[in-house]
């Protein structure tokens, strides 16, 4: 009985993990659209697939030696943030990545749910900047970290505007 019950919960883990999508930003430097599916894309290069529809499982990786998918390119990412949720976002290789919004009025928020894996959910890697930012006085923008979701930061975040939020639902010392 233990060893069907290990199985079974080996079995479930795999379905889980298996249902996760990495995906990476083909979208070039922008400004554009954080949300727009077709910025997003399997393989680094751009020849795998685009990102068909948000799921609450994605990993979303911004790696600093190509953010043009095809189109090879290197340089800061500015992409324009309405309100989205996935597993995990990456920051690797150097990548340099502004999430603004410039909508007036209202509020963009991301959610980081977590992968459950153990594996950091938000990853600033070393030498890798991430900004949030707002250009219209009456907007706002916050990333939210999901109770189960954890993060490590080696590289730099910079939260600027009155409206730019980081919100940490579970946070130890």
């Amino acid at each position: 009985m233990k060893k069907c019950l290990s199985t079974l919960v080996l079995l479930m883990i795999a379905g889980f993990i298996y249902a996760q999508t990495t995906y990476y930003w083909v979208g070039g430097t922008g400004p554009v659209s954080f949300t727009t599916n077709s910025n997003w894309n399997t393989a680094l290069n751009g020849t795998g697939t685009s990102r068909s529809a948000e799921a609450a499982t994605d990993i979303l990786v911004f790696d600093g030696t190509n953010v043009g998918g095809s189109t090879a390119a290197t340089g800061a990412v500015t992409a324009t943030l309405s309100s989205t949720s996935f597993a995990q976002l990456i920051l690797q290789n150097n990548a340099i990545v502004t999430l603004q919004r410039t909508t007036v009025g209202g509020t963009g928020t991301i959610t980081i749910n977590g992968d459950g894996t153990g594996i950091d959910d938000l990853l600033i890697g070393t030498g890798c900047i991430l900004t949030t930012t707002v250009s219209e006085p009456t907007a706002n923008e916050n990333i939210a970290m999901a109770a189960t979701a954890t993060g490590t930061i080696n590289g730099t975040l910079n939260i600027t505007g009155g409206g730019c939020r980081l919100s940490v639902t579970n946070p130890t010392a």
